[in-house]
């Protein structure tokens, strides 16, 4: 039944859909992939929204260290190749810190607040850009 509605609800008005939400011209249509559940937010309600991002500055932390090792070594007259290995766990942990964040977008509604599942940082300005042109094509409240 509840697929019925959704279909129904999202049947040629979609701007924007991916693994966050979907957006239309009148709701913006949230997945909960924990409880199988969808969560519709109306535009008209919709008070406020933010991006928050989430992200481990302990692996850029460990880079920039790994980093400052591999040019004591490179300097060092006792390195003997060290530096070369150990820059490149460097790079290694660097690439982990930036493939690694993580953002969601919190929907502010009245009193409370929906989140959305973490997704691309990519994903998240998509949807943020797909609401906010959704909301401009809202009739003004009279």
């Amino acid at each position: 039944m509840a697929n019925q509605i959704l279909a129904e609800l999202l049947n040629g008005q979609t701007l924007e859909a991916n693994a966050l939400a979907t957006v239309t011209r009148d709701c913006i249509v949230i997945r909960d992939s924990a409880r199988q559940a969808h969560t519709i937010i109306a535009l008209s309600q919709l008070s406020g929204m933010k991006r928050i991002r989430t992200t481990y500055p302990a692996l850029l932390v460990i880079s920039s260290g790994l980093f400052l090792i591999s040019a004591a070594a490179f300097c060092s007259k006792q390195g003997t190749g060290a530096a070369l290995p150990v820059s490149l766990s460097g790079a290694a942990f660097a690439a982990g810190y930036v493939l690694s964040r993580k953002a969601c977008v919190s929907f502010t509604v009245g009193s409370g607040s929906i989140e959305t599942a973490n997704g691309s940082l990519s994903e998240t300005a998509a949807l943020i850009a797909a609401v906010q042109a959704a909301q401009k094509r809202l009739p003004p409240e009279s």
